[in-house]
C-alpha cells in the first residue's frame, strides 16, 4: 500500500482522501467530508497509549509549523510516520507513510544486539571465572597443605599429651626422647607460621571472591557514584594470571578516586 494522502482544505473540508487513506483507516467508498469525520476515525484506530485524540490534532492542524510530522502506532500494530504540510493558498496536505517493516527491522537488530551483548558478556564472564579459578587455586592448596600440616602436628602433641596424663609416674628421660622425637622446638615455631599462612590464604580466596562478584554483578540502570580505585583493583586482581607472567601492574590512586 502506497502512502496514504489527506488533503485539508482551508474551511476544513475534505478536498481529496486517496485510495491508501480509505483502506488504511476503512472508510470504504465513503470518504470523509470534513476533517472532523477524518480524525475521527483515524483516533478509533490509533493506540489509545498516544496523544492523538481528535481535539490534539486540530490543534496540530491549526499549528502546523509547530508539528511537521510525527509517529503513530495503530491498533493492529502498524507504525506511521506522519507528515503535514501547510498549502500556500491555505489548507494542508497530510501523507501518512507506513514504516512499520522499518520498526520490525529496528527490533530485529535490537534484538541480535541484545544476544550478541549477552554472548559477549557471557564469554567474558568465563574468561573472568577461569581467571579467578586459576588464582584461587594457589591459596587453596596452602590452605590444604599447612591445615594438613597443623592436624597432623596436633595429633602427634595430643599422643604426647596422653601419655603424660596416663597413670603411673612420668619418666623424664623418656619424655625428654619423646619430645625431641616429636621436634618441639620446630613445631612452637612452624604452627604459628601455618596458622598465619591459613589466615593469608583465606583473606586471599575472600578478596577474590568479593572481586568476581563486583565484576560479575550486572548494575541497574540508573547511574551510580563508584569507587574508581575499588573498581581498578579488581580488575587487577581478577586478571592477575593473565598478566603476572610477562608484566607487573602498580596501581597509584589519589584520595579522591
Amino acid at each position: 500500500m502506497g502512502d496514504a494522502v489527506l488533503i485539508i482544505g482551508p474551511a476544513g473540508d475534505v478536498l481529496l482522501a486517496n485510495g491508501s487513506y480509505l483502506e488504511l483507516y476503512g472508510f470504504g467508498d465513503h470518504p470523509p467530508a470534513t476533517v472532523e469525520g477524518a480524525f475521527a476515525q483515524e483516533s478509533d484506530l490509533i493506540d489509545q497509549d498516544q496523544p492523538n485524540d481528535l481535539s490534539t490534532r486540530l490543534n496540530w492542524l491549526q499549528n502546523a509549523g509547530d508539528h511537521p510530522r510525527w509517529e503513530v502506532k495503530l491498533s493492529n500494530g502498524k507504525h506511521l510516520l506522519v507528515a503535514q504540510h501547510p498549502m500556500s493558498q491555505g489548507g494542508t496536505v497530510i501523507v501518512q507513510t507506513d514504516v512499520s517493516e522499518l520498526y520490525q527491522a529496528l527490533e530485529e537488530n535490537r534484538q541480535l544486539h541484545l544476544e550478541l551483548v549477552q554472548r559477549q558478556r557471557t564469554e567474558a564472564m568465563n574468561t573472568l571465572a577461569g581467571g579467578v579459578a586459576h588464582e584461587i587455586n594457589t591459596p587453596v592448596q596452602i590452605i590444604a597443605d599447612n591445615a594438613q600440616f597443623i592436624a597432623e602436628s596436633i595429633g602427634e602433641v595430643f599422643a604426647l599429651v596422653d601419655k603424660v596424663a596416663a597413670p603411673g609416674d612420668v619418666d623424664s628421660a623418656k619424655l625428654a626422647a619423646d619430645l625431641q622425637a616429636l621436634d618441639w622446638t620446630d613445631l612452637r615455631e612452624e604452627i604459628p607460621l601455618s596458622l598465619a599462612d591459613l589466615s593469608e590464604g583465606t583473606t586471599r580466596v575472600r578478596d577474590l571472591i568479593s572481586t568476581f562478584k563486583q565484576l560479575a554483578t550486572p548494575g541497574g540502570e540508573a547511574a551510580n557514584l563508584s569507587n574508581l580505585h575499588e573498581a581498578v583493583q579488581s580488575v587487577v586482581e581478577a586478571t592477575r594470571s593473565t598478566w603476572q607472567p610477562h608484566a607487573s601492574v602498580e596501581v597509584e590512586v589519589t584520595d579522591d578516586m
